[in-house]
């Protein structure tokens, strides 16, 4: 089918979907047109629809409503006179496909995201789980065997953990020697942040939206995640893993979280911005210590904050001016330079620890859900447990 034919093809599959007497079968049609129609953008090909299929698997559509899907727009096919060989092929080549879980993208990238913006206070689960996604969908076996050397150097986040690990005469990145330790580390930390699939689809997921292709995706991955099965349809292409990896690293952490700071204007206090700005507890820092004090007989105790009026807080550089539409009679943010249009101060990491240790207030990075039933695994965070495995 030529390229040139695809303007009028749309028009003609239109045409038929809403030629069918049967109401059923008319919403049925416009609703799979509607789907396939990023596939009448280009020839018609067994290649281009297996790619149509395998990304509406992305998006959590399960393989048999794929196939059905094939099978009505095979239908429309063959009413208006057009070949139907290649969804023939293609739904021939699905039948032993299974099906999984769907990926919740936007977790994802928040998850990502918020690990990559302070791998130094990231738990060792947390950078486990960074690196088991950006570094291609890795499983626990290869983890536990990664080695110290330049393979991920262009990949900030994951050159920060190599560096973070570095210790003497150490061969391996993480100091652990079990399997199964990785993969609760791992699971509790995708837990949290409501994932539920492998790091392999996770990865896989996330280089289909980056526009990575189906071949060039299994040239990096090691096995075809069950996630997505209709990977099946396709063959691996020599390609530059790094490169890969690269990209799908930037579409995950693209405008990642950072910490700013803010000043609260005279009368305004942190309890009002904390609740009017809607930013979660983790993400805001207002250290404070108990100051005691003598008041006729009696002692009282009162909160004081070490930096009276600045308030610290986590968000990604797209969301500072929308905060700023919620409260920015109350306060303001710090800026490069004192010049209105200057970019927003961005507070690294290191500062941050540094500051924290200095008035020995540290940041609560828990973001566990509230669902938490016995059987579950976390990590501690803190305290002197800090890094061992805990069951409900």
């Amino acid at each position: 089918m030529q390229a040139l034919e695809l303007p009028q093809l749309a028009d003609r599959l239109a045409a038929s979907a809403d030629s069918s007497r049967a109401e059923s079968t008319r919403r049925a049609r416009r609703q799979a047109l509607n789907l396939f129609r990023p596939c009448l953008e280009e020839e018609i090909t067994e290649r281009n629809v297996s790619l149509w299929a395998l990304k509406m698997q992305g998006e959590g559509y399960s393989v048999s409503t794929i196939a059905f899907y094939l099978k009505v727009i095979s239908a429309m096919f063959t009413e208006i006179g057009e070949s139907t060989e290649v969804f023939s092929s293609v739904r021939h080549r699905m039948a032993d496909a299974g099906d999984s879980s769907s990926i919740e993208y936007d977790s994802l990238r928040r998850m990502i995201s918020e690990l990559s913006a302070d791998v130094p206070s990231n738990s060792l689960g947390g950078d486990l789980t960074l690196m088991a996604v950006l570094g291609g969908g890795l499983d626990s076996k290869t983890l536990l065997s990664l080695e110290f050397d330049k393979s991920f150097e262009s990949i900030e986040p994951l050159q920060n953990i190599i560096e973070k690990y570095s210790r003497p005469r150490a061969k391996k990145i993480f100091p652990l020697t079990s399997q199964r330790d990785i993969q609760l580390r791992i699971r509790g930390v995708l837990r949290r942040y409501g994932l539920q699939v492998s790091a392999d689809a996770l990865w896989t997921g996330a280089a289909l939206k980056a526009g990575i292709s189906p071949e060039e995706i299994l040239s990096v991955i090691v096995h075809r995640p069950s996630h997505l099965s209709l990977l099946s349809l396709f063959q691996p292409l020599e390609a530059d893993k790094i490169e890969i990896l690269e990209r799908v690293a930037d579409y995950l952490a693209d405008n990642p979280y950072r910490w700013f700071a803010m000043q609260l204007r005279r009368g305004e206090d942190f309890e009002t911005i904390a609740e009017l700005s809607g930013l979660a507890e983790q993400n805001l820092y207002y250290p404070s210590r108990e100051v005691k004090r003598r008041v006729g007989r009696r002692m009282i105790t009162q909160e004081r904050a070490f930096l009276p009026g600045i308030v610290f807080f986590r968000a990604r550089q797209s969301d500072v001016a929308p905060l700023l539409r919620k409260i920015g009679s109350r306060a303001w943010v710090y800026r490069q330079t004192a010049s209105p249009r200057a970019p927003y101060a961005v507070i690294s990491p290191a500062e941050m620890i540094a500051f924290q240790l200095a008035v020995g207030v540290l940041i609560d990075h828990t973001t566990a859900s509230t669902d938490m039933r016995p059987g579950d695994t976390v990590e501690i965070i803190g305290g002197h447990f800090r890094g061992l495995l805990a069951t409900i």
